[in-house]
């Protein structure tokens, strides 16, 4: 009678054993899992913060060429008056020579293209 105990206990430990192997490759597998998502983690939020750092210099040399064609505006503008006021000065005035307001709009005008193209073709 004693070997019915002893078998009972032998076949016990087997499947202790078993179960704790078992376990052993269920907890590997489950941090292996982890490590993986992890470096999934990481890499997703340095890629994202990547994007941020873009999105910030994008941002503001967008707000920088805003303040530009404002400026640029206004200064065409103010051309565009002084040659205005010499074609008003003209009609009083036939023999008054305009030829210089004409070219300084007609630059002005043409160097605001030019930066515009240019900062577009930055970007």
């Amino acid at each position: 009678m004693r070997i019915a105990p002893l078998s009972l206990l032998i076949s016990a430990s087997f499947f202790a054993s078993t179960v704790f192997a078992q376990d052993t490759t269920t907890v590997n597998r489950i941090e292996s899992e982890i490590n993986t998502k992890q470096t999934e983690y990481t890499r997703s939020t340095t890629m994202l913060d990547k994007y941020l750092k873009e999105e910030n210099q994008l941002q503001t040399q967008l707000e920088l060429l805003r303040t530009r064609s404002t400026q640029l505006d206004k200064e065409k503008n103010q051309v565009l008056d002084a040659m205005n006021d010499m074609y008003r000065r003209l009609i009083d005035n036939p023999s008054l020579y305009i030829t210089s307001a004409q070219s300084r709009y007609q630059k002005q005008n043409k160097n605001d293209i030019f930066m515009q193209l240019a900062a577009i073709a930055s970007i």
